[in-house]
């Protein structure tokens, strides 16, 4: 188990402020959801300030990275190739909102030490395909 306190350098400086509090007092579920949330408020600001409209959730994250008209660009969407990319990480964005960040919000889940680990890589990629974007992550 040694070897698994080493992961903490992997990932995004973010999650490393908001989780490893949480992660080590025993508090996986809110060590994964506080970094979701985060993620969400930042885009949410972002849209807010680009588009003057007020999203939450999956539709914030349909709106953001929309491969018809994006907020946020990850690829070039005039390329089939930038569409599918474009596509893939809104889907990403939106399950990790729809599949992990709301159940977690609105039930008693426990997940073990192992699980939240790769819930928090799955974090830590979502903020750095924000930064890489040109969204600002307050530090």
């Amino acid at each position: 188990m040694e070897e698994l306190e080493d992961f903490w350098v992997y990932l995004h400086p973010k999650v490393i402020e908001l989780a490893k509090p949480r992660f080590d007092a025993g508090f996986f579920a809110d060590s994964i959801l506080v970094c979701l949330r985060e993620a969400n408020a930042i885009l949410k600001a972002h849209v807010l300030a680009k588009n003057n409209q007020e999203l939450d959730g999956a539709p914030l994250m349909t709106a953001a990275f929309s491969v018809n008209n994006p907020i946020v660009h990850l690829a070039d969407i005039n390329t089939a190739n930038g569409r599918n990319i474009q596509l893939g990480y809104m889907k990403i964005f939106e399950g990790s909102m729809i599949g992990i960040r709301n159940p977690k919000a609105h039930e008693n889940l426990n997940p073990d030490r192992t699980k939240t680990i790769h819930l928090l890589y799955n974090a830590s990629f979502l903020f750095i395909k924000l930064e890489e974007s040109g969204v600002k992550i307050a530090e």
